[in-house]
Order: C-alpha cells, then sequence, then structure tokens
C-alpha cells in the first residue's frame, strides 16, 4: 500500500507540475499553444496511472461482434456537426426559428461517407489528451496528403453530444490553425446514443468516470464497404488507427516489375558524380602510362543539356 500511495502521489504531483510525457497543449486549453512537428503517439501525464486505476472492475457492454473487412456499413444514423460555426454578430442577424430543428443535421453513415474512398475514424472522447494532442490534430494535419492519395471523405466520430464536438473543433481551431481543422475532406460527427459504436462491434467501458464510448479505430471504406478495420484498444493507446499508419495504408504502392528501374533526380544526380568520379580516376592513369607521348593534359567538365555531369580531355603534342 505504500508502494501504491507513493507511486499515485508521485503521478499526482506530476500533473500538477505540468510535465507532460508528451507534447500536451491543445488538452490544456487556458494555456495553448501551437503543436509543433508532427505528432507522436503515446500516453500523456494526464491520463497516466489514474488511467489504470479506476476504482473499480471494467463492466461488460452488449455489442454486436466488431464489424470485419467486406462488411457494408450499418444503416444508423449520426448528426453531422456543421462546418462552421457563425459569428455571434451573424447569429443575432439570423436568430434560429421554433420549426427549425436538429433534423437536417442527421445523416446516415452510408450518406455521410457517399461512394468513393473514406476513413471512418472512433476516439474516445472529445478534449481527452490523445485524442486532443496527438490522433484529432495529425489526421486533421494528414488529411491534404489523404486527399491527393484519392481518399474522399474523413469522418471523425465520437459518442459526446453535437455540441461538445462543436466547441472541441473551435478550440483546436485556435490551437492548430483554421485551415488545418476547417480542411475540406473533414466531418466531425457526433454519435451521442451510441447506436453505431454499438453495431459496429467498436465500443467499450472505459472505466470509472468516464463510461462506456467508443473505442479508438480507423475504418476504411470503398464505396461504403469496409476494407481494412484497425483498432486500438483503452484511451491512451494509439498506433494502428494513427494519421500516419492511414496514409501508408492508401498511399499507392509500387508497381510490380518497375520498382527497379524507378530512380529519381537525387539518385540520378549521385549516379551521375560517380560515373564522372570514375572516369577522372581512368583518364589519369591511362595518361599516366603514355610513355611521355604528351606533355600537357587539360581537363573540363562540365554538364549536358540533360543534366548529366560530362568530361572532356584534351591532350597536346610537342
Amino acid at each position: 500500500m505504500a508502494i501504491l500511495a507513493f507511486t499515485v502521489g508521485t503521478a499526482a504531483a506530476w500533473e500538477l507540475a505540468g510535465q507532460p510525457a508528451v507534447i500536451s497543449t491543445c488538452s490544456r486549453l487556458a494555456h495553448a499553444q501551437p503543436l509543433a512537428g508532427s505528432a507522436r503517439a503515446g500516453p500523456s501525464a494526464t491520463m497516466g496511472i489514474f488511467n489504470r486505476f479506476r476504482f473499480r472492475q471494467k463492466r461488460k457492454v452488449e455489442t454486436l461482434p466488431q464489424i470485419t473487412e467486406g462488411t457494408t456499413l450499418p444503416d444508423v444514423k449520426v448528426e453531422v456537426v456543421p462546418r462552421r460555426v457563425l459569428m455571434e454578430e451573424e447569429a443575432q442577424a439570423q436568430p434560429k426559428k421554433e420549426e427549425d430543428d436538429d433534423d437536417a443535421l442527421v445523416q446516415s453513415i452510408r450518406e455521410v461517407l457517399g461512394d468513393g474512398k473514406s476513413f471512418l475514424v472512433g476516439m474516445p472522447g472529445a478534449f481527452t489528451p490523445v485524442c486532443t494532442d496527438v490522433h484529432l490534430p495529425g489526421i486533421l494535419r494528414s488529411a491534404p496528403k489523404l486527399a491527393s492519395y484519392g481518399v474522399d471523405k474523413i469522418a471523425v466520430v465520437t459518442t459526446n453530444d453535437r455540441y461538445v464536438m462543436d466547441a472541441w473543433r473551435d478550440a483546436l481551431r485556435s490551437c492548430i490553425g483554421a485551415d488545418s481543422v476547417d480542411a475540406d475532406n473533414v466531418v466531425m460527427l457526433s454519435d451521442g446514443d451510441g447506436d453505431l459504436v454499438r453495431s459496429l462491434g467498436l465500443v467499450d467501458d472505459m472505466g470509472f468516470g468516464v463510461g462506456v464510448r467508443s473505442k479508438r479505430f480507423a475504418l476504411f471504406c470503398e464505396d461504403g464497404v469496409v476494407s481494412h478495420v484497425a483498432v486500438d484498444e483503452g484511451m491512451d493507446s494509439l498506433v494502428e488507427s494513427s494519421a500516419e499508419k492511414m496514409i501508408a495504408l492508401v498511399k499507392p504502392k509500387p508497381v510490380p516489375g518497375e520498382s527497379n528501374l524507378a530512380i529519381d533526380n537525387d539518385q540520378i544526380q549521385a549516379l551521375g558524380g560517380a560515373l564522372a568520379a570514375l572516369a577522372v580516376f581512368a583518364f589519369a592513369f591511362i595518361s599516366s602510362g603514355n610513355g611521355g607521348g604528351s606533355d600537357t593534359s587539360t581537363m573540363q567538365i562540365g554538364t549536358s543539356s540533360s543534366g548529366y555531369q560530362t568530361i572532356e580531355s584534351v591532350a597536346k603534342r610537342r
């Protein structure tokens, strides 16, 4: 018990001292600063040891079997978070009418993703450290590259309500920049009742004070059919569903039989330089054994119009 008390006390002291295990800025929004570099996976101090001691045993969650590759997405409705929040003056100029309701923002997950290639990414919760500092920023920053590889839509879903999701995105906008957060191919979804994640079999009890949440996952879909399933268990782990793994999945693979012929410009220049050096060495060797037939030897090294280095020698005889 003394060891446990010391360990818990030390973790609490580190949290109070604000010493995160990884870069953790967006989750501490009171003094948030833009993240530097690419997002890294790993636990953060605020999840730390307290995530392992939830003061109760894990509860069994009634859910369907986990969705598998080759399965069509279920016809389950979710709430779509509006892409941009109205400015205060615009909201005052356009007050919401009583007859306006939220039904217009409700769509089935099939409608949200549509045809083409898409990712459905689940996260345990808005404002939780790993989701806020690593997972979502990584996906938002990678959205343009994923689009260049043919991904038409990236949908991020949690079991938080639409208003929390809206506030989460707005907070990230001030932390990592509006250009990243408002990517055209990214949409935020609320699965407040948990119907979607239960039907996908991707829901779990995350422990005391957190309860039943979406698992951390990434589903790659083509025309509404799941072709790849990646899942990270718990709230701290981020490996299989990371932005880096998503990019690696959709990045075009070399065509068999052509990979050995694909040489980039740097390799061409390096090869040209090596050949030029070899030619200089050969010329010097031959000239040294020329028997005095020449007294002057000059070399001119230049670059041809094609970009390859060339060598020209001029020998003058007496």
